[in-house]
């Protein structure tokens, strides 16, 4: 078995070795007595006059029990502890995935391999688990330090600021209680990591300016225009030159000045024709967000159908005017497939369309009556927070509801707006009172919760849209589920591709972590056209970047678990508390006869 300490600050007891040659070094200053028979004493071996300096050392039994003493002392604080010969060391490492990560991946990786060297030296077999925070995801496992620093090397950090407990809570049951857990990150914090993690920070505070957020929207000559803030995360004015690329062309590059810790404000038009867009700035030490690809949103396209009975009456434009207000939304002819039907409940033919549909009543009477009765609302996100305390409606037809039937809107007891789930997915939103005979298509509420349908409906729809992500947001994407389906294939502007069951249980489809275009296809059709964007400015401030370290006792404590103590430890003890009673015994002082007593006479045969 090897050997070791289980602490090396015993060693500082080796101090006592010099103490005690030194005070032998000085002899105590002998006494002058004065006596008148000097012929009478016997010859005695001569003694130090000087006395309280420094002199030569003279051995004694006082000197060497006294740095056996040290020597026993020392051993027992130094706390002497034997290796096991098959011990196996557990050590999982947690390295923090925040994007601000990535300007220190290598300095992470270089201390990671020397803090390692230290810890497992003393070990037969060290068993190494290396996870991401992000997703508690496991990079590699196994004893072989070459494959952990390879991981480390392909390892890409990119999520925005997050917890690290869940990874810290699965890294603690991985290893165990005798496991070491070591927190890698740039951040430090001033509350120590969760379940008993060790803390390795290797960041330092860097100057770093970026964007930090931009808007797409149309103008008024209907060119897509781009807004976007450029901002100053350091403690220093930064001076930059930023441009705007679309294909192989770019724009001439300008100078930009940024003030610590402000946004300035940028502006400016897509190229002629072009739908997407990508503006730069100069490269910093962090690149990320440096960057910034835009795309062209585009929403899917609907289609609705409007009722073929309103198409002679009074209020022939009616719904046209409310469904054509829309953006993205066309009104189609009563022979084509249309994403959403606009019918009227007639009473002697009530069958409705089993399909996604707005269902109005409608009362050919001309004079009715006003409801009454308060108005309340359900707890439904297609009403939440809209007012419709001022809605008037006359009584009229009625569409019969059904028990499955989600009523949002009431008036007294009657139900004025329910939504019906059919069968095959869709939806129908019910009016259940007669839109032309009441003010609703004043209300801002009625607008709304138009809009909301709508957009549910554009949600289910498998059609091709055009959106700006951050990296690795989540998308939601509605596709063919079948069976039977094809995959979905993400194909990023480098050309590389990854392929996703499209019927996988589980499964979040991701934007791609790294800024720039890309494209997400089932089949041949192409349902997303995207852009992606670093944009957690959290992560871009650099100025609480720090290095620390919590591993000074770790060491000690793989020494504790993988070894036996020295199991004859109270023998030493008693073997000191022996020598130092022997030592006293030897250098108390002896007993002298008085200076006023005669000297004893010898006489001589």
């Amino acid at each position: 078995m090897s050997f070791s300490f289980g602490n090396l600050l015993g060693f500082w007891a080796l101090l006592g070795i010099p103490a005690v040659l030194l005070i032998h070094f000085l002899q105590r200053r002998s006494r002058t007595v004065v006596i008148s028979t000097l012929f009478l004493l016997d010859q005695m071996q001569r003694e130090s006059v000087s006395g309280n300096r420094i002199e030569r050392l003279r051995t004694s039994v006082p000197l060497w029990l006294q740095l056996l003493a040290v020597a026993l002392l020392t051993w027992l604080l130094t706390q002497p502890r034997w290796m096991q010969t098959q011990a196996v060391q557990r050590i999982a490492i947690v390295i923090d995935s925040s994007a601000s990560m990535s300007v220190f991946r290598d300095k992470a990786a270089e201390k990671i391999d020397t803090t390692l060297d230290d810890l497992t030296s003393l070990v037969t077999v060290a068993e190494y688990v290396l996870l991401e925070t992000r997703g508690s995801r496991s990079l590699t496992t196994g004893t072989n330090r070459a494959d952990l620093l390879k991981a480390l090397a392909a390892w890409e950090p990119y999520t925005g600021t997050h917890d690290p407990a869940p990874a810290l809570r699965l890294a603690r049951s991985t290893v165990g209680a005798d496991g070491l857990v070591i927190f890698v990150t740039d951040h430090p914090q001033e509350n120590p990591p969760p379940f008993e993690a060790r803390l390795l920070a290797v960041g330092t505070p860097i100057e770093n300016c970026g964007f930090a957020g931009f808007t797409v929207e149309t103008g008024e000559d209907g060119q897509w225009r781009w807004k976007v803030l450029a901002q100053n995360y350091g403690t220093q004015t930064q001076t930059r030159q930023w441009w705007l690329r679309s294909g192989d062309q770019r724009t001439t590059p300008a100078q930009l000045t940024l003030e610590p810790q402000k946004a300035t404000p940028l502006q400016g038009a897509f190229p002629a024709g072009a739908k997407q867009c990508t503006l730069e700035m100069q490269a910093d030490t962090f690149a990320l967000d440096d960057r910034l690809p835009m795309v062209a949103p585009a929403l899917k396209q609907l289609t609705v159908r409007l009722p073929e009975n309103d198409s002679t009456d009074a209020y022939d434009n009616f719904y046209r005017k409310v469904f054509g207000s829309f953006a993205n939304v066309s009104i189609v002819t009563n022979n084509e497939k249309a994403d959403i039907d606009v019918s009227t409940y007639d009473p002697l033919d009530p069958a409705l369309p089993n399909k996604s549909s707005c269902v109005f009543a409608h009362d050919p009477r001309q004079r009715s009556d006003f409801l009454n009765g308060q108005i309340v609302s359900a707890a439904h996100p297609l009403i939440d927070n809209l007012n419709w305390q001022g809605l008037l409606c006359r009584e009229s037809i009625q569409i019969p509801a059904r028990a499955s039937d989600d009523v949002i809107l009431w008036q007294g007891d009657r139900p004025l707006i329910f939504v019906r789930r059919l069968t095959n997915n869709g939806s129908q939103l019910c009016f259940n009172f007669d839109l032309r005979k009441s003010n609703a298509q004043r209300l801002p509420a009625f607008a709304v919760l138009l809009h909301r349908f709508l957009a549910t409906v554009r949600d289910s729809k498998i059609a091709s849209e055009a959106r700006n992500f951050e990296v690795g947001q989540a998308i939601q994407l509605t596709r063919d589920r079948q069976p039977d389906a094809p995959s979905l294939i993400t194909r990023v502007a480098s050309g590389s591709e990854s392929e996703i069951p499209s019927n996988l249980p589980g499964t979040i489809l991701r934007a791609p972590s790294q800024a720039g275009f890309f494209e997400i296809f089932q089949g041949e059709q192409r349902l997303l056209n995207g852009a992606t964007h670093f944009a957690d400015t959290r992560e871009a401030d650099f100025r609480a970047a720090g290095s620390a370290s919590t591993l000074d006792s770790a060491r000690a404590a793989i020494v504790k678990t993988h070894s036996q103590t020295d199991g004859n430890w109270r023998l030493w003890v008693l073997l000191l508390l022996a020598v130092l009673l022997i030592s006293w015994h030897y250098a108390r002082p002896r007993s002298a006869a008085s200076p006023t007593s005669p000297a004893p006479l010898r006489t001589h045969p």
